[in-house]
């Protein structure tokens, strides 16, 4: 998969968030969205996945160079986010089963008992998230992103509430994970998830 932003700006009323924003990205490729709290991360992620529209300017998906409309492009992305809600009375593995809508092989209940393993979850796979803390909820919203081994991953401030060994984790399982023709985009403001990637798009730079 292939992304391009052509002069996204994004205005809330009289607030200009970001203007112009021009970037590429290509198959295999990954890129850092930098900048601090408050800057605009979140709000070009989600113009990104087509939760909310620019203002003006265009995202484009292409795939061996044709274009890939966005209700497309979101059966291949794989999202993690601290304000990705989850339900509180399914467990663990039920609330990954029901973001992947129901997905039944074997391959991908393969998948998902070996990310609870890699994110050491294994013991708590059946348990109500109601019990969980809220790292242990984090590591969940992770492996639901990783499940289906989407083409493209976006993670949201993937460490916000992580502690020194689910970060270890993480960071682990980005860099042992297979790149070839994967989109990787990580927004954060916090150095060590920036390393991460290959590329960097610090959103200040495109501020009035």
């Amino acid at each position: 998969m292939h992304l391009k932003l052509e002069q996204v700006t994004k205005q809330f009323g009289r607030q200009l968030v970001f203007k112009g924003i021009n970037a590429e990205l290509n198959p295999s490729e990954s890129l850092a969205i930098s900048g601090s709290n408050g800057s605009g991360k979140s709000t070009l992620l989600k113009i990104i996945l087509g939760v909310l529209s620019p203002t003006s300017g265009k995202v484009r998906f292409q795939k061996s160079g044709v274009h890939v409309n966005h209700p497309d492009v979101m059966k291949h992305v794989g999202f993690c986010s601290p304000y990705l809600n989850l339900y509180q009375h399914l467990t663990a593995e039920e609330n990954i089963r029901f973001r992947l809508n129901g997905l039944q092989t074997d391959t991908i209940s393969q998948k998902i008992d070996h990310l609870f393993d890699v994110f050491k979850l294994s013991f708590a796979q059946h348990r109500l998230l109601k019990t969980f803390s809220s790292g242990m909820i984090q590591r969940t919203r992770l492996i639901q992103a990783f499940a289906s081994d989407p083409e493209i991953v976006i993670l949201d401030e993937p460490t916000a509430t992580l502690d020194h060994t689910g970060r270890k984790q993480l960071y682990d399982y980005i860099t042992s994970m297979p790149t070839k023709n994967k989109l990787l985009i990580i927004a954060s403001n916090d150095d060590e998830d920036l390393r991460l990637c290959t590329n960097e798009l610090n959103i200040e730079n495109f501020k009035p």
